[in-house]
């Protein structure tokens, strides 16, 4: 299919609608997804929000002085949602380093687990949740279904053994548990070979 500029546009709203989908990489999280979160969590900062989306009463814009200041937030529960483009590992490997001092909850998209970025910093997550179904993200008011699935990150301070995985529904709902670091720990001492 050509995906052609908006203003090329003809009577077709579904052009206008398919160029502004693929040139936008700033959507709002769902709110029952988020609420869902936030009631295990309780967060006090949203780090990649925009005026139009933010989540919690305080937050940052999703943009580079986000990222170069971000080192300075300290004692807090972090809700991220970055832009999902070519700078996304820089917002997981802020998530990484804010997590010495911070709890900090990371969602973005589960296709990503091939890129180096993923094996150096979101596996160092406590907790990586994989959520069953598609995420239906907003902007302007409208929902549109995520084109890929999405895997939550759970970054805490101190931690430094195995994720511990689960799947959770669209709600943000604990759905199941499968590895976890305990498992993990005592495969580690009575089979090595294993891992």
């Amino acid at each position: 299919m050509v995906y052609r500029q908006p203003w090329q546009a003809t009577d077709k709203c579904l052009l206008w609608e398919q160029s502004i989908k693929m040139a936008s990489t700033q959507w709002e999280t769902p709110q029952a997804f988020f609420d869902g979160l936030n009631e295990e969590f309780h967060f006090t900062l949203d780090l990649c929000a925009s005026p139009e989306n933010h989540k919690t009463e305080r937050y940052y814009k999703a943009n580079e002085d986000t990222l170069d200041n971000s080192t300075y937030i300290t004692g807090e529960t972090v809700w991220m949602n970055p832009p999902y483009d070519k700078d996304l590992w820089k917002w997981v490997r802020m998530a990484y380093r804010l997590s010495r001092c911070n709890i900090v909850v990371l969602l973005m998209p589960a296709n990503k687990t091939d890129q180096s970025f993923w094996h150096e910093w979101a596996i160092q997550a406590a907790e990586i949740r994989y959520v069953i179904g598609r995420l239906h993200f907003v902007k302007n008011g409208r929902s549109s279904r995520a084109n890929h699935p999405s895997v939550v990150l759970v970054f805490r301070p101190g931690h430094n053994r195995y994720p511990c995985i689960f799947s959770i529904d669209t709600k943000g709902n604990l759905v199941s548990t499968g590895v976890n670091y305990e498992n993990i720990h005592r495969i580690e001492l009575e089979k090595p070979e294993l891992l």
